[in-house]
């Protein structure tokens, strides 16, 4: 696509085997940079991440309040991504790569897909086209922006992405907090999606709801709390220097992609973090 770029995140001393691969889409008004501390972690723990990205991922209005003009006109300015094409971009961009990006090996064979906010209707409509036969193999979903009311902004039906979710043939991983604008949003895919799948709801006081990087980097403000009740956790979730999807992020690739070690151990998520963990990946579930 002429108009996409693509930005990688490689392990910061290279690896001389293979890695496996993380396709992620940004947030409506956001990009990879906006992303940067949660790709950066899961690189730091042996994945490469790749992102597509466009000049007009955070394009703001001339009054410098895209998010505004949302509210008030129901206009998107920044670009969209939900249909499953940016992520096919990133894809075969990766495959083009011959196996190495940014110096670093990677295994085509073992690739995931996530995406955060508008992001994860792009990463459901990309894996449900790819999942399996060579193709993608997991797929995780932070804080997904799939209510009904953000259908028309969006251009998706909830209804379409429940019955989607509900029938991967891949492992898929939910994300939300208790607080989160889309807790309900993200709940019910995680209800509705296939076996095996695992939903962590984080507790409140262990995120960083102060959205200093979401100000700095995208469309977004606190100023727009106020129309949002939860948009500081919405982007705690994904977009701020304490990431705390991390821990059930690389525990999730680690079981899909490398199948190593139990997916919620302690050293990889703290029970008291969490208001909720469904795991129906392994026997035991964990509902506190």
């Amino acid at each position: 696509m002429h108009d996409t770029t693509f930005t990688a995140f490689v392990p910061p001393h290279k690896v001389d085997s293979p890695v496996p691969v993380v396709l992620f889409q940004s947030g409506h008004g956001s990009n990879s940079a906006c992303h940067a501390p949660l790709m950066n972690a899961l690189a730091s723990e042996g994945f490469v991440c790749v992102l597509p990205d466009r000049d007009t991922d955070t394009l703001n209005t001339p009054e410098g309040d895209a998010v505004e003009h949302i509210f008030t006109e129901g206009k998107l300015t920044a670009a969209l991504s939900t249909d499953g094409t940016h992520l096919a971009a990133a894809y075969e961009w990766l495959l083009a790569q011959g196996g190495v990006v940014s110096g670093q090996k990677v295994d085509t064979t073992k690739v995931a897909v996530g995406g955060f906010s508008m992001g994860a209707i792009e990463a459901i409509n990309f894996a449900s086209q790819k999942q399996g036969a060579g193709g993608i193999s997991a797929v995780f979903l932070i804080s997904s922006s799939t209510s009904e009311n953000a259908e028309p902004l969006y251009q998706f039906k909830e209804t379409d992405l429940v019955d989607k979710v509900s029938k991967f043939t891949i492992p898929s991983l939910y994300i939300t907090s208790d607080k989160d604008c889309m807790h309900d949003a993200t709940k019910k895919l995680a209800v509705a999606a296939a076996k095996p799948s695992a939903l962590v709801v984080f507790k409140d006081e262990v995120l960083d709801n102060s959205m200093t990087l979401t100000q700095e980097l995208s469309i977004w403000h606190t100023r727009h709390i106020e129309m949002i009740p939860g948009l500081a956790q919405h982007f705690a979730l994904a977009a701020e220097a304490k990431v705390v999807a991390k821990e059930p992020v690389v525990g999730f690739l680690r079981r899909t992609l490398l199948h190593a070690g139990g997916i919620w151990s302690d050293e990889l998520v703290k029970a008291s973090d969490c208001v909720a963990v469904v795991d129906q990946m392994l026997v035991h579930n964990s509902v506190a």
